[in-house]
């Protein structure tokens, strides 16, 4: 009977490292980073994308504006902001008290634009932002979940036909990480540091995925 007490303990305790163990594979969307997140966002991407090359650039791009934390504001560099208050946090939960109905939506723009930017890609342009906090509406989840903004990019870099054409059409992923910096920059500045990031991302997961 003892020997029998102590089998099904042992049962239960693998059952509930089990369980453990598969609750620690789910994505923790806005808490993202770590070695383990670039190459979880590199497959969600590639759902969207229609090349290595195109996830390679986004991927650059949501390293340098936010080091892949999806519910940023501000940047990756600093999300504390006065009295020691989770700027990152505060504006999340805030948003997503009226994401249902929409009411807080001037709120999000505001305080995103108002800090320098938001999410994985530090929007900060009011008809993204306004975008990203609608597309979230229509996914039914919260503005900072990484999954709905991997799709979201997508939708907005296929806003521009141009663009999307030669993202399509490009096979060189430092072109692709420079195309993507000068549309969310609007100049030149950054675009050599992310076509080599682009690059350097593309030699290390498209040869993972041959």
């Amino acid at each position: 009977m003892k020997k029998a007490k102590q089998i099904l303990a042992l049962a239960l305790v693998f059952i509930l490292l089990a369980g453990t163990a598969a609750f620690a594979d789910e994505p923790v969307f806005t808490e993202r980073k770590g070695k383990g997140v670039e190459a979880w966002l590199w497959e969600e991407l590639s759902q969207y994308s229609p090349s290595d090359v195109v996830t390679a650039g986004v991927l650059s791009y949501f390293w340098r504006e936010s080091q892949y934390r999806s519910d940023a504001v501000a940047g990756w560099a600093s999300s504390l902001a006065g009295y020691g208050i989770d700027l990152c946090e505060t504006v999340t939960e805030e948003t997503d008290k009226g994401l249902d109905d929409g009411s807080s939506r001037s709120y999000f723009i505001r305080k995103a634009r108002r800090y320098g930017g938001y999410g994985l890609g530090q929007w900060r342009n009011s008809d993204y932002l306004g975008d990203l906090y609608d597309f979230a509406h229509d996914y039914g989840t919260s503005v900072g979940d990484a999954k709905m903004q991997c799709a979201y990019i997508f939708e907005s870099l296929r806003d521009n036909r141009k663009l999307w054409k030669k993202l399509r059409r490009c096979l060189d992923p430092e072109r692709a990480g420079r195309l993507i910096a000068i549309y969310y920059d609007g100049s030149q500045s950054g675009a050599p540091y992310m076509g080599y990031k682009a690059g350097r991302l593309y030699e290390k997961y498209h040869e993972a995925d041959a």
